[in-house]
């Protein structure tokens, strides 16, 4: 049950660590330029610009709107982080760019004929921490000279039709709808490993965690195998809706578990290499009481992901 703290635990570990390796930002949002924190060297400040991005690795679509000295222009770059040449039209013009990785930064590489002159631009888009600002830093290469630019994109408030990198939100305990008891999560569960999700990150390759449940106090006792090595810890919880402090593991958390309805929700906020990570956790059991379902949405600033466990009771 509860992956909580407990495989929760191991999978945030992964994450973080596999973050600076695997894990690139994701870019996808509203931004909008901040002129004011902007420097656009001997050229003419642009008026305003906006950006929207669709970013889902290796693809990625930036629809651009830029008010500037020669008007206003729209244009857009669909193209991938693989180093793919596209062919972009701003307005009578076309620009060759391709986008490719180089570490945790993504680097727009891009040229074009203006008046019989070649211009290069390097463009190298980096991603605050907390997902919040996104600053290019431009270097332009033609035959009067270099320039550099540094642009600085703020983002926008409101949905977007994809995943965003947006800093993580402390998630507020959802008021209970119980309409009637509450399951007994009591008993020894095993992680069916096959039937199990775990996104990105490499599940274990086993767990068993045991469960003593005398509502509202709820005792996770775990034993896991995985990456990280053999895991054994317990946790006393309590399912009251407020939120409390946590040891596992040498991390401190602070944990929140509530009721909706038959489903316990827990909201887990922790801090690995400095970097937030909050975490959703629904756990759900079957109607026979056999089967124990883990739904995990994991937030932090290098990204969002999901993971479903499946345990099964032991006799």
């Amino acid at each position: 049950m509860l992956r909580t703290p407990a495989t929760v635990l191991l999978t945030v570990m992964s994450f973080a660590a596999l973050s600076s390796a695997q894990q690139k930002p994701n870019y996808s949002g509203n931004w909008k330029l901040n002129v004011a924190k902007s420097e656009f060297g001997i050229l003419p400040p642009s008026k305003s610009e906006t950006a929207v991005i669709d970013h889902k690795d290796p693809a990625i679509k930036i629809d651009m709107n830029v008010d500037g000295a020669q008007g206003e222009t729209k244009y857009t770059i669909d193209t991938d982080t693989a180093g793919k040449e596209v062919v972009v039209r701003i307005g009578i013009r076309e620009m060759k760019t391709k986008a490719a990785w180089e570490g945790q930064v993504l680097v727009l590489n891009s040229k074009l004929d203006f008046s019989g002159q070649e211009i290069t631009l390097k463009n190298v888009m980096n991603l605050s921490s907390d997902g919040q600002i996104l600053t290019q830093n431009i270097h332009l290469t033609s035959s009067m000279g270099d320039v550099d630019q540094k642009k600085v994109f703020e983002k926008q408030s409101g949905d977007m039709p994809v995943k965003t990198t947006e800093a993580p939100k402390a998630i507020a305990p959802t008021p209970s709808i119980s309409t009637g008891p509450k399951p007994n999560l009591s008993g020894v569960w095993i992680l069916n490993v096959a039937k199990s999700d775990f996104g990105v990150i490499p599940g274990p390759e086993s767990r068993m965690d045991k469960i003593e449940h005398n509502e509202p106090a709820l005792k996770l006792t775990v034993q896991e195998k995985g990456p990280q090595g053999d895991r054994s810890y317990a946790l006393n919880l309590i399912n009251d809706g407020k939120e409390a402090p946590v040891e596992a593991n040498g991390l401190e958390l602070k944990i929140t578990n509530t009721w909706e309805g038959s489903a316990l929700v827990s909201l887990i906020k922790l801090k690995v290499q400095e970097q937030d990570i909050n975490i959703r956790q629904v756990t759900t059991l079957s109607a026979d009481g056999k089967t124990l379902t883990n739904k995990n949405h994991i937030v932090s600033a290098m990204g969002e992901m999901d993971q479903t466990e499946i345990y099964e009771k032991q006799q």
